[in-house]
């Protein structure tokens, strides 16, 4: 697995790597157009094009990191599946009973950073048991996964962030590019919905065609689903 581990992380810098190139090339000819309407047709189609073009490499992306964060999943339930916990935890995980959901992910988090590993075990046995754990297990599962295998030493535990939080980066970094180049309109529209609306939806029936088209134009060369820590 660890050889697979660290090709998949060659692979996905390099893909990381086409992006940037074809923003930064992207970019350098954005720069060069004057201020004119047909300049401003012109930015439109660089960006379109610099979108579409890297969407196969966004995909590749994006199932690298999600077969990372399944592989990290598995790996913390495995840590603390091994375990045989201790009465002390088994009462502390009754005690947040009455905690709500979210409170759990801060509480999660609380006890990573102060280094509380057996009350960590205890949030993971009373999270597990949640009915609506499926709205917060991204964030759970990350946060878990930066506490129970930072310190193991795992080489395996290492590369799957790596490709996690590249993954993560490359997004941001091509989703911050795209929105700059879009009409404020558009970027106004986006802005004043939810943070996990679709594009499509966040625009709704509040903005033009011209500037719906903008959306659905980058809509094409996403990867279909956002990331969990995204």
């Amino acid at each position: 697995m660890l050889k697979d581990a660290v090709q998949a992380e060659r692979d996905q810098e390099a893909d990381c790597a086409r992006i940037d190139a074809a923003v930064s090339l992207a970019e350098t000819a954005i720069a060069a157009l004057a201020s004119s309407d047909e300049a401003h047709e012109r930015r439109r189609e660089l960006r379109d094009q610099t979108i579409l073009s890297v969407g196969d490499v966004r995909r590749n992306i994006i199932r690298r990191a999600r077969q990372a964060e399944e592989t990290r999943r598995e790996m913390v339930e495995a840590s603390f599946r091994d375990r045989v916990p201790s009465q002390s935890i088994i009462e502390y995980a009754a005690m947040l009973h009455d905690v709500s959901t979210s409170a759990l992910v801060h509480h999660l988090q609380y006890l990573i950073r102060s280094g509380d590993l057996d009350r960590v075990e205890g949030v993971y046995h009373a999270f597990q048991n949640r009915a609506d754990r499926h709205r917060y297990i991204g964030s759970f599962d990350e946060i878990a996964a930066q506490g129970v295998l930072a310190d193991s030493g795992d080489e395996l535990a290492k590369r799957l962030a790596r490709i996690c939080q590249l993954a993560q980066e490359t997004d941001a970094k091509l989703t911050n590019w795209w929105l700059r180049h879009i009409s404020p309109k558009t970027r106004n529209g986006i802005a004043d919905e939810p943070a996990e609306a679709h594009p499509n939806t966040a625009l709704g029936s509040n903005v033009e065609s011209s500037d719906a088209d903008e959306v659905r134009h980058y809509d094409k060369g996403q990867w279909g689903a956002t990331l969990a820590y995204g």
